[in-house]
């Protein structure tokens, strides 16, 4: 290893016992389970073992570098790939996510007019299972760059677009290889021509210091985190519109056209909140209804070229309300049944 890609290293700070042994619960959950541990769950794993573990006050203070709790219910713990492979339990696993690497680059150089990803890809052209693919789908989310936009019906069914971040990984072919660009890639002033950050985690976004990239729906924060850390604030409009309305297609349910495209915009919308269970907070509903038609036709339905002359604080703030959105289809009730397209 070469003195300059020491220097790029991750400088995570040494971690007390208990510290060490959350990130060994943590890491172990993920591998049995393909998804990251509740905090709930870990507390309940240390009761039964006779651990004392503070579960709560031991996650907010791990290293961001190695993890960190996401927001809202049911507070999981995520580990980056620098906290599973400190565990020790997750290298054949890592070993898989250096693959997915070298074929998201690879798909990257292809053809393709939009080149993407997909699970269906994974598991045909790599062999991957739907416990493999289950976890990288979890990965990609502390994991922000890569892949942007995209969505599915499941931890087993998705596809994501391939964004120019993975040019930061061209040459990644083994785990030491991955945490040395990702440590390169994560160095503050790496590159000013392509999206780059901080901290999977950094506090805010530059230039615009109001607005804490953590307090964003996992959802906007894996489609935007890099545009946002890079400056680019109006190129990151569009691909939280694309979020929130794969989130919300998904939640419902709902058809594709007969044409085969997916129903977008002020019609999926539309039609999504009928399928809502409307409790006695019918007035709210009807507001988070009109809000969200409102973002689609101002937001969803523009030319990039359009958002991308935005202004910083209109940007952040359309951003931040895709992410409200996202939050409150997170808490509801949809009956399950299909509107026609």
């Amino acid at each position: 290893m070469s003195t300059s890609d020491v220097a790029h290293q991750p400088l995570v700070p040494p971690l007390s016992q208990v510290q060490e042994r959350l990130v060994l619960l943590a890491a172990a959950h993920f591998m049995a389970d393909g998804e990251w541990p509740t905090l709930k769950a870990l507390k309940r794993d240390c009761a039964r073992r006779g651990e004392p573990l503070v579960v709560d006050l031991q996650a907010d203070a791990l290293p961001k570098d190695l993890g960190y709790v996401g927001l809202g219910a049911p507070h999981d713990l995520w580990l980056s790939i620098v906290g599973l492979e400190r565990s020790g339990v997750a290298r054949p696993f890592l070993e898989e996510y250096v693959r997915f690497v070298r074929f998201c680059w690879d798909r990257y150089l292809s053809e393709e007019e939009t080149p993407s990803v997909s699970s269906a890809q994974l598991r045909e052209e790599l062999g991957f299972d739907d416990g493999t693919i289950a976890r990288i789908n979890d990965l990609r989310r502390s994991e922000p760059y890569g892949v942007g936009s995209g969505g599915g019906t499941s931890s087993t069914d998705w596809s994501f677009e391939i964004h120019d971040s993975i040019e930061h990984f061209a040459s990644v072919s083994s785990v030491e290889e991955l945490l040395e660009a990702r440590a390169r890639f994560f160095a503050p002033g790496t590159a000013t021509d392509s999206p780059t950050a901080t901290t999977p985690s950094s506090a805010a976004v530059p230039n615009h210091p109001l607005l804490d990239i953590d307090q964003l729906h996992p959802v906007i924060r894996n489609a935007t985190s890099h545009l946002l850390m890079s400056g680019h604030h109006g190129d990151a409009v569009l691909p939280a519109a694309k979020a929130f309305a794969a989130l919300l297609r998904a939640s419902a349910r709902l058809p594709d056209h007969p044409a085969g495209r997916p129903l977008d915009g002020s019609n999926l919308v539309e039609q999504a909140f009928t399928l809502i269970e409307v409790d006695h907070r019918g007035l709210r509903h009807q507001g988070i209804r009109e809000v969200a038609l409102g973002m689609m036709k101002s937001y969803r339905n523009q030319s990039a070229h359009d958002l991308k002359q935005l202004d910083d604080d209109e940007a952040i703030e359309a951003i931040a309300t895709f992410s409200l959105l996202c939050r409150r289809i997170d808490e509801a009730d949809f009956t399950g049944g299909a509107a026609s397209p």
